[in-house]
């Protein structure tokens, strides 16, 4: 884990050295990214899948469109929208290492494009890298790269256009599968918030631990002959642990606290929360909650882990304004401190997970 550390080290300093204590500036934002590139594009095979994802595209590289499109002479077990998705890069080039070049690009782009008009954009970069799907793009890429794709319908939720969100997520679920529940969640996230709704959501998931693996296995068996059922008896005891969602759901609690708002211009402040909990806001935290009761759902099932890197946009997004809005300098950066180290912290456990990195030509 020492190039890991590297990279966490590196991808933060640089920016800094553009902060001059103000958020960090555009430059050190887009060096960080391009930083992140480099070493997500030009990692060679020490993670799980990576030689699958390289073997399946010198397989589709030998087919045509036809064939992949209709079955012909092809046992894949990945999607059809990802078998394409090789198929058209193998045009360009035969180069294999490049499926890893483009999907990291995608990948990267897609949180960049987001980050980059976020205030807080260092504590963005750090969720992203100790939360997100940085390193976790390494092991699973064609889900990442799906969640990837749905990220672009992330503002079709706050404008309210379903027929585009559900356009946009069935184009992921054809690179993954997993992400066609994103479909319904969409009415979840357009609920208006109350203190009742996220009670019944939060009962509604401890209820569904006691016969939720009942109709995974119906639906796993009816529709995908099981596939999905040998993941959870490999992987059963790695979804989650209950130091993410504890670390999210004291970000999120924050979101509530009144605080005094002094006014130099009338001499005297109010209470209000630091979140006004409009539309925006509202779909903001509902998102937030998911995230959480994914993990809880994840402590027992393993799969269902992976859907947290789908909703992380909504607490990352959430803290990083939350964080600017907090009255009192010293508050704020008493409280910005507290947050860097739980992320920190949440790496460093995870870290052996991660493996040691190499580069592909090594």
């Amino acid at each position: 884990m020492v190039f890991e550390l590297f990279v966490l080290v590196f991808t933060f300093l640089i920016p800094l050295l553009f902060c001059k204590n103000k958020p960090i500036k555009k430059a050190g934002f887009i060096i960080a990214f391009i930083y992140m590139f480099v070493i997500s594009a030009l990692r060679g095979d020490f993670t799980a899948d990576h030689s699958n994802y390289l073997f399946g595209f010198i397989a589709n590289s030998k087919k045509t469109l036809a064939d992949i499109i209709f079955g012909i002479q092809t046992h894949s077990s990945f999607q059809k929208g990802f078998d394409i998705f090789e198929w058209m890069i193998s045009r360009i080039t035969d180069d294999p290492q490049m499926l890893i070049v483009v999907t990291s690009f995608i990948i990267l782009y897609a949180y960049y494009r987001i980050g980059k008009n976020l205030n807080d954009k260092y504590i963005f970069l750090l969720m992203f890298i100790c939360y997100g799907p940085l390193f976790q793009s390494y092991n699973t890429l064609r889900q990442m790269l799906a969640i990837a794709v749905w990220t672009y319908a992330y503002e079709t939720i706050f404008e309210g256009k379903f027929k585009e969100y559900v356009i946009i997520t069935l184009i992921a679920s054809s690179i993954h599968v997993s992400m066609i529940i994103m479909i319904p969640l969409y009415f979840v996230f357009r609920l208006n918030f109350s203190f009742k709704t996220i009670a019944i959501e939060l009962a509604v998931t401890i209820l569904s631990t006691l016969f939720f693996d009942k109709l995974f296995y119906l639906f796993d068996s009816l529709l995908f002959s099981g596939k999905y059922a040998t993941y959870e008896s490999v992987y059963y005891s790695k979804g989650t642990t209950l130091v993410e969602p504890f670390v999210i759901l004291m970000f999120i609690i924050l979101l509530f606290i009144k605080q005094n708002e002094s006014s130099n211009m009338y001499g005297k402040g109010k209470d209000r929360p630091l979140i006004c909990l409009n539309e925006h806001n509202s779909i903001l935290v509902n998102g937030s909650f998911l995230w959480l009761l994914v993990h809880v759902l994840a402590l027992k099932f393993y799969y269902l882990g992976r859907l947290k890197f789908a909703l992380f946009i909504f607490p990352t997004v959430a803290v990083t304004e939350l964080l600017c809005k907090i009255f009192g300098l010293n508050n704020r950066i008493i409280l910005k401190i507290c947050v860097i180290l739980a992320l920190i912290l949440k790496y460093y456990i995870y870290s052996p997970y991660f493996g040691e990195y190499i580069f592909y030509f090594q």
